[in-house]
């Protein structure tokens, strides 16, 4: 065996040596460190060890013939070693052939002599590698390793040169997914969630990478905790001392992982019992304050303790940062996705076509397009013979045992990346192993097998009816269980899928039957649809009858036409569909004899060879086509009497009960007078044939099949008594239960009013949630007498408090069940909008998810909202029919929802529906502003948006401004009650119950709690106790009253030397020359002693300060008053509330919240309005700004309907986090951020990242991208951060940061402006022009448009003075930023974009799209894009350079550019020592021909000296 013939890696042999030496010598590492791969370039080793001294050792393998230009090579890795790896003390080099050890031909020296020369040289020569110990290990020595036992697969690996090779795997791969046919068709795929688990599995790079953010965001989070205990004497320093010790350990785990792919399962254990702890202590010490502020509370108001405040340090932001670092670290380990990263084994369930064969071949082939090892087996090429015989044949190989092969597998995973990958053997359907009882007992010797081959990981499939014959015992414990989720949560992309796909018009009414989530039942109604024969596509709903019957026929049909090729008319295929009916019918006529849904597969054969006559058809074909066009299914099962074997079945459950129920009924000559038929629907049949039935009855016969049983229901009888009668009952109340569930799957025309009597009599044996989502998933359908107009005039008769405590309550949680129909509902209205959908459709569908805006459940009033605003931008007549029809409840939380949906979709609507637009704007306009006003501010801010933009849009005249802007004749609030009144009647009683106690509201509302604090106070204070049209008094200034006889005290307190000193300021003590404020203007330290200071203050008494604002207790006391009279009642909501409320303390907006605050927040907003029609503004700087509008009020307007709504995976599983509301961008480059750093060359140095200026950022560099197609682009505004990948969070490590901001002037002003800058040190144009951005302020929808008058809305040039010069600039830019932390629950990362100026977009008249978003010229193509991309903070606007060119020519102006950059290193220790730094900033101009035109750069560098040594 030779290296020479070393089989090729990546391309190069050389690799191969590479890798093949690091997987022989990596346990050559001392004593209690571990092997460490290095990337591309390497420092100069391959992989080091790291010793507890903080030294290194490193090796490096060289696959270089002939000694000169091999010590030519090692010499440049001392070099690089010696430069880069200062803390490295001894380098072994692995070499691919032996040193001769004498000469030849006339050498002086031999090759090992020239080495040991060459090693001195390196001492002498090379500064630092005095310090290195050299060893060498060559190939005799490798090749000792590789005779060992254990390496046989690696033998077999790396001298095989064609076997488990990209290429070859490849092949492989592309066998199976031929072979599995119609079980595999990439042409159908759709991408779901649990995808991520077998990425996760196979150690994917950018699940490392993933993981590794989230470990040092923990790290980072722990070094950025301040101080908590100040006193370890105070009161509750334990719980706070806790959390630091803690965080501590948790720090010291977390920081010392190195995952690599082929640690053990338990290498984490450690870690997430430290986050677990340290979660732990963080909710003891917030219990601890929530204890001590009720406490602090219950004390009387002249108790001195009342003045201080109850401590908040755990709910502080550090430590409420480190929580969150842990949460998400946490929750992600014990997601699916973070037990399969940690796991090796995977257990995958699922029904009969749901897809698991489909799955596993795309894992496969994700695998191998990012350069993983995968290959596929099928479970039914096993059984014959030895296991590791058939993964050979499998695979095209010669038997070579179970651990060679897997060690050659282990061989190539360990290979496929630096920190290694896992070679995953994917496992389909182990339930077509025969025997069926194979994998019992070969699946542990497997799975065990596997086991000990760290890089290697098995994934199994398998239908969920076997998963008991294949685990048995505690096998199963040693894997991860999923079950194949089929398309939950993507029907709606899947189902147009798979329509296009087969050229099928897509259903014009929502799929909500939890079938179409099923692959196979998709694929199989579409190709029942797509089938010659059918007549007319069904464009509304259908019932299952109808679907059943089309599907058999259609199947029968096919299978005709497969079983007689050869027929030549008409007559034959008839012939042929003739046997293929006997076949079934007579397997339904056995099922229905033996009571049973399946039979042996044995019986079955025989059955159906009975039924044949003609001797041309063959059985067993017949009963093989049955199976493949997917009528019949072939599987383990129960064939009675406790025997399981071989079985066949109908592939559906419910196709199957509907074939028997037809059959039978066929077999009567009169099913509805036939008492046979009746007794054994009442006596014998099944639960599933039951469902049928209820369907059934009303389709064909039109009566109900409780009717046809003559069933009603009772008083339930004692069980005890009379078990018949029980027996009897139970059925009876099941089958009303049946009814209600089974009637979305019934025609429309099959409900009637006895339907409808007989709902109402089943509702008292149904949870309410399951009633709503039955009326749910009936609302789209136009003819349906229980659809969405039935629920409206269902949910409108009654009142809000009683509708909310029934209604409400029962869908709080609905969204977040994504297997509901709520959720498919809302899905399906986020995928919108639907041109080819009727009206009436989209707005049926539609009420349900407009009745959700009543809850305070803010995530799912918020998602659905944005998901309606996404439908009805292309529906204007839809959202219009629904403000008019939800403008009559009496719930303002709903009506000023759907107003704010209009006000969205309108923002997000395209010109070309103008006429449905201004009916919509012409009906808000009337309802909203027509006297009398509804006084709900939120209500009113939305429609003065509709009329503002309506007018623009000049679908309004000019004079709706007038009438949307206030006054509106609102009453003035009324009188407030006391707080004695309050308290007297609402207080709390000690053992009052939740349904008693009104304790929430009066907390939430009185003595300032945290609704009073942060929303009453907040809010009100933008208003002043002055009506409309009193004078406001003008601000005095507060002249303080001079007491003489304190201030004879005070002088007396001095000592001689202090008052000789102090002379000057002692003479006129009026002149208060010696305030604690002009101590600290003169930076001069304070000359009085605290005694001192304080009879100095005590000699001037100022007057006590007059309070110009609404008061804001007055105001709570109203509020409250408001709550009881809006109808919130502890007996409706008390045991609700309690429920939400508990463990959700805090007083952030970001939560669900209780049906309490639902009622604060109406009657909050009625105040705002109430208030601001009646008192001026407040002038609290001086201003006289007045009130217009929800934007001044930071966070009040709640949620910008304008944005999208993220992804509902993301949203319900992940609470938003890392999900983006913006499409992708129209454009991509070939590396973002621009100009990439190798920061792996700077080894986390930064004085090598500060001496490399050749690589530092220039203004062209950062002005100037082309993207992949060739497109020349300008930044007008950009952030690049570029961050050493091994930093924490980007807190931490080197980094360089730089930035793009433009301003536009008149082209004559642009050189003056470039002078005038040179003596400004400000580099940002928010400085210049004092605007940082739309935040909480503006919709997105609404900047650069037309929105509420805003201070950093840019429409025009002004004047601003720079360097003494007036010159008149517009920046190019808007920032919008909605922040996802507060109320707006429908995000959980905050929204941020940068928009092109309402200056240019006004002139330029671009159309706003949402891919980027973007803004599109008349033609559809960007001309503006906001450009990042998912995981990077690296942001920027890009003007298409040919745009801008014409646009500055038009408009006579110039770009001046601001360009920026530093370098630097942040450290946990940056506060000490020095800290090397550069920065630089300069201006330039930039005409319309495109040339920059530069001024001098302006150069920082600090601590270069010293960081050069």
């Amino acid at each position: 065996m030779s290296f020479k013939t070393l089989r090729a890696w990546n391309g190069e042999q050389s690799r191969a040596f590479e890798e093949l030496s690091y997987q022989l010598l990596k346990n050559r590492v001392p004593v209690g460190t571990r092997a460490i791969r290095t990337g591309n370039p390497d420092g100069g080793v391959e992989w080091y060890a790291t010793l507890q001294d903080g030294t290194e050792w490193g090796w490096q393998a060289k696959h270089v013939e002939g000694i000169d230009p091999l010590l030519t090579a090692m010499t440049d890795s001392v070099k690089r070693v010696a430069k880069e790896r200062p803390e490295l003390c001894k380098l072994t080099f692995a070499i691919s052939w032996n040193l001769a050890t004498g000469t030849r031909g006339g050498e002086r020296k031999s090759q090992r002599q020239k080495y040991e020369a060459k090693v001195a040289t390196w001492k002498e020569t090379i500064s630092g590698a005095d310090r290195i110990q050299f060893e060498l290990v060559q190939e005799s020595d490798l090749l000792d390793e590789l005779s060992k036992p254990e390496h046989r697969g690696r033998r077999w690996f790396w001298w095989h040169h064609v076997v488990l090779g990209r290429d070859w795997l490849e092949q492989r791969y592309k066998e199976q997914a031929d072979a599995a046919g119609e079980k595999y068709r990439p042409d159908l795929q759709v991408d779901v969630p649990i995808q991520e688990d077998l990425i996760a599995l196979g150690f994917d790079q950018a699940v490392l990478t993933h993981f590794n953010r989230l470990r040092r965001d923990v790290v980072t989070a722990v070094n950025d905790l301040h101080a908590l205990v100040k006193d370890e004497d105070a009161p509750g320093a334990f719980v706070y001392q806790a959390i630091h010790d803690a965080a501590a350990a948790l720090k010291s785990t977390t920081s010392a992982i190195a995952a690599q792919a082929g640690d053990p399962p338990t290498t984490l254990l450690n870690a997430t019992d430290q986050l677990s702890n340290t979660a732990e202590a963080i909710e003891a010490a917030r219990d601890y304050e929530r204890r001590a502020k009720a406490e602090w509370r219950e004390l009387p108001s002249d108790d001195p303790k009342r003045n201080q405040n109850p401590p908040e340090r755990a709910e502080g932001y550090g430590v409420g940062v480190l929580g969150k670092a842990i949460n998400e670290l946490h929750s992600w380990l014990d997601s699916s996705v973070g037990r399969a990263f940690r796991q090796r084994t995977y257990f995958l369930t699922g029904k009969a076509g749901s897809g698991k064969t489909h799955l596993l071949l795309d894992a496969t082939h994700r695998a191998l397009l990012a350069d993983r090892p995968a290959v596929f087996l099928a479970g039914a090429q096993f059984g014959r013979g030895d296991l590791w015989a058939s993964v050979a044949d499998q695979l095209g190989l010669e038997p070579v045992g179970g651990d060679v092969l897997l060690s050659a597998m282990d061989a190539a995973g360990e290979a496929a990346a630096t920190s290694g990958s896992r070679f995953v053997i994917f496992i389909d359907a182990l339930n077509e192993t025969t025997p069926a009882d194979f994998w019992r007992t070969h699946l542990p010797r497997l799975r065990a097998a596997v086991a000990r081959h760290p890089h290697v990981a098995l994934v199994v499939s398998c239908r969920d009816t076997y998963r008991d014959l294949v685990l048995e015992g505690t096998e199963d414990k040693h894997y991860v269980h999923r079950t194949h989720p089929g398309f939950a949560e993507r029907e709606v992309e899947a189902t147009q899928r798979y329509f296009d796909h087969y050229g099928l018009e897509a259903p014009k009414i929502p799929l909500l039957t939890p079938e179409f989530t099923l692959p196979l039942f998709l694929r199989l109604y579409c190709e029942s649809l797509s089938e010659p024969n059918t007549r007319s596509l069904p464009t509304g709903h259908q019932g299952r009858v109808a679907i059943f019957e089309r599907y058999l026929g259609a199947k029968i049909r096919t299978v005709a036409r497969r079983l007689r090729p050869d027929a030549t008319s008409s007559y034959e295929l008839e012939a042929a569909q003739t046997h293929v009916r006997h076949a079934l019918n007579a397997l339904l006529d056995e099922l229905s004899r033996l009571g049973r849904e399946s039979m042996s597969a044995a019986s079955a054969h025989e059955t159906a060879s009975s039924s044949i006559e003609d001797p041309r058809i063959d059985a067993v074909r017949l009963m093989g086509l049955l199976q493949e066009e997917g009528v019949l299914t072939r599987e383990r099962l129960h064939l009675g009497s406790g025997q399981s074997g071989e079985g066949v079945r109908i592939v559906f459950q419910a196709f199957a009960d509907f074939l028997l129920l037809k059959r039978r009924l066929a077999l009567s000559g009169d099913p509805l007078n036939d008492e046979a038929v009746r007794q054994w629907l009442m006596e014998e049949s099944s639960w599933g044939i039951h469902e049928a039935a209820t369907i059934l009855f009303p389709e064909v016969y039109g009566l109900e099949l409780l009717d046809y049983l003559s069933i009603r229901m009772t008083e339930a009888p004692d069980g005890h008594e009379d078990r018949d009668a029980w027996n009897r009952h139970r059925r009876a109340r099941r089958l009303y239960e049946v009814l209600v569930e089974t009637l979305p799957y019934r025609a429309s025309v099959a409900i009637t009013q006895r339907t409808i009597d007989l709902l109402n009599d089943a509702q008292r044996y149904l949870r309410r949630s399951e009633l709503y989502e039955v009326l749910f998933a009936l609302a789209p359908q136009p003819d349906n007498r229980l659809n969405g107009e039935g629920l409206h005039r269902y949910l409108l008769q009654r009142k809000m408090p009683e509708r909310d405590s029934d209604f409400g309550i029962a869908m709080y949680h609905a969204l977040s069940d994504a297997s509901g129909t709520t959720a498919r509902l809302a899905r399906w209205a986020a995928a919108g909008p639907y041109p080819a959908y009727e009206p009436k459709v989209v707005e049926l569908a539609c009420i349900p998810l407009c009745w959700l805006l009543s809850s305070p459940n803010r995530f799912m009033r918020d998602w659905t909202t944005k998901s309606l605003v996404h439908l009805l931008r292309g529906h204007l007549d839809v959202i219009r029919a629904l403000v008019e029809r939800f403008w009559a409840v009496d719930d303002p939380y709903v009506v000023q929802r759907v107003v704010a949906i209009a006000y969205g979709a309108l923002l997000r609507s395209s010109p070309q529906q103008a006429d449905q637009a201004k009916s919509l704007v012409e009906l808000v306009h009337h309802l909203v502003f027509t006297p009398p006003v509804r006084p709900d501010e939120l209500l009113l801010d939305a429609a003065r948006g509709i009329v503002r933009w309506a007018v623009a849009q000049q679908l309004l005249p000019e004079s709706a401004l007038d009438t949307s802007r206030r006054p509106y004749g609102l009453a003035v609030p009324g009188p407030s009650p006391t707080e004695a009144t309050i308290k007297a009647k609402y207080g709390g009683r000690e053992g009052e119950s939740a349904d008693e106690s009104y304790l929430s509201i009066y907390v939430s509302l009185m003595g300032m709690g945290d609704f009073a604090r942060y929303v009453v106070q907040s809010g009100i204070h933008h208003f002043s106790r002055y009506r409309t049209g009193q004078t406001y008094p003008e601000r005095q200034p507060r002249k303080p009253r001079f007491i003489k006889s304190r201030w004879e005290k005070f002088v007396a307190s001095l000592s001689e030397e202090q008052k000789v000193t102090l002379a000057d300021q002692l003479r006129n003590p009026e002149e208060q020359a010696l305030s604690r404020l002009k101590s600290l203007l003169r930076r001069v330290e304070d000359p009085l002693s605290e005694e001192q200071r304080r009879l100095w203050d005590a000699s001037f008494v100022y007057p006590k300060p007059v309070n110009h604002d609404y008061p804001a207790d007055v105001a709570c006391r109203w509020i409250f008053r408001r709550t009881m009279s809006l109808g919130w009642t502890p007996r409706l909501f008390g045991d609700e509330d309690r429920r939400i409320g508990r463990g959700r303390g805090g007083r952030e907006g970001h939560k669900a919240e209780r049906w309490g605050k639902k009622y604060q927040w109406m009657a909050y907003h009625e105040l705002l309005a109430r208030v601001a029609d009646n008192y001026q503004a407040s002038r609290h700087f001086g201003d006289s700004e007045p009130y217009e509008g929800l934007h001044q009020i930071i966070g009040d307007r709640e949620i910008d309907p304008s944005l999208p709504p993220i992804d509902y995976h993301a949203f319900n599983e992940e609470g938003g986090n890392g999900a983006t509301a913006w499409i992708p961008p129209l454009i991509s480059f070939e590396a973002w951020p621009p100009a990439p750093l190798d920061f792996s060359r700077y080894r986390g140095d930064i004085r090598w990242l500060l001496a490399d200026t050749a690589s530092e950022p220039t203004v062209a560099d950062s002005l100037f991208l082309s993207d992949r197609e060739g497109h020349e682009w300008v930044a007008l505004e950009s952030f690049v951060n570029k961050v050493d990948p091994m930093a924490d969070q980007g807190w931490r490590g080197l980094q360089e940061k730089s930035t793009i901001h433009t301003l536009l002037v008149k082209a004559g002003d642009a050189n003056t402006l470039l002078k005038a800058l040179r003596d400004e040190s400000r580099h940002d144009t928010r400085d210049l022009l004092d605007s940082h951005g739309h935040t909480d302020c503006c919709y997105v929808g609404e900047v650069g448009r037309i929105g509420p008058k805003c201070p950093h809305r840019h429409d025009t040039l002004r004047r601003v003075l720079i360097g003494g010069q007036e010159i008149e600039v517009v920046p190019t830019i808007e920032e919008y930023t909605w922040e996802g932390g507060i109320l707006d629950c429908s995000i959980g990362d905050t929204a941020s974009l940068l928009l092109p100026a309402t200056f240019i977009q006004q002139a330029a008249g671009l159309t706003f799209d949402m891919r980027g978003p973007g803004w599109l010229d008349t033609a559809g193509a960007p001309v503006f894009i906001h450009y990042e991309e998912p995981g990077d903070e690296s942001r920027a606007l890009l003007v298409k350079k040919s745009f801008l060119e014409n646009f500055l020519v038009e408009h006579s102006l110039e770009l001046v550019v601001w360009h920026w950059f530093e370098r630097m290193q942040l450290r946990d220790d940056y506060d000490q020592g020095s800290n090397p730094y550069v920065e630089s900033s300069v201006c330039a101009r930039l005409g319309a021909d495109m040339k920059i035109r530069r001024d001098d750069p302006r150069r920082t560098e600090r601590d270069l000296e010293r960081s050069a040594e």
